[in-house]
């Protein structure tokens, strides 16, 4: 069998082994550490602030996340590695925005 399978196609699939399509709504009131294991949908509000939300660490390749920004008002939400450097490129999403980020597996990448 084998474990690995990169650029592949898959097309009319059921995602059953390791789902975590949940949604996680939070209203912060600082910066968000995402806890690893969270499910793949964030509903995040800024609470009236800009914050930051630092990525997992030590994800596994493919790991990915729907980041919302359900704030209220105009206040971003800037997404960070998990050592809470900046993503290259820089990664912020505006008011009733909405960011994917996946690991390459080196790297937090976002659309």
């Amino acid at each position: 069998m084998r474990s690995r399978v990169d650029d592949a196609e898959m097309r009319g699939c059921m995602i059953r082994h390791a789902n975590r399509f949940g949604i996680s709504t939070q209203t912060l009131g600082g910066t968000y550490a995402v806890p690893p294991g969270s499910p793949h949908i964030l509903m995040l509000d800024t609470g009236g602030v800009a914050r930051n939300v630092t990525m997992p660490a030590n994800p596994r390749k493919g790991e990915f996340y729907y980041v919302f920004n359900t704030s209220a008002g105009a206040f971003a939400l800037t997404l960070q590695d998990s050592a809470g450097g900046a993503m290259v490129p820089a990664a912020s999403v505006a008011q009733n925005g909405m960011m994917m980020v996946v690991w390459s597996g080196t790297a937090w990448k976002h659309n």
